[in-house]
């Protein structure tokens, strides 16, 4: 998890939710429209869920 949100904290990213059920991790997060698109590699494989925020960010979802 300190991963993730160094990744996000770093790319003006906010971490929404997480989520561990087994070994199966789940995430959300808001990050800007260029890092959406596969823009930072850490957050590659994250996929859009939603429309923009209020703020212009995407909401994007995530599994490690």
């Amino acid at each position: 998890i300190q991963q993730l949100l160094d990744v996000l904290g770093a790319n003006d990213g906010t971490l929404l939710k997480y989520q561990v059920d087994g070994d199966q991790v789940t995430w959300e997060a808001l990050v800007p429209q260029a890092f959406s698109a596969g823009g930072v590699p850490a957050l590659s494989g994250a996929k859009p869920i939603q429309g923009l925020a209020e703020d212009g960010r995407v909401r994007i979802q995530g599994t490690r």
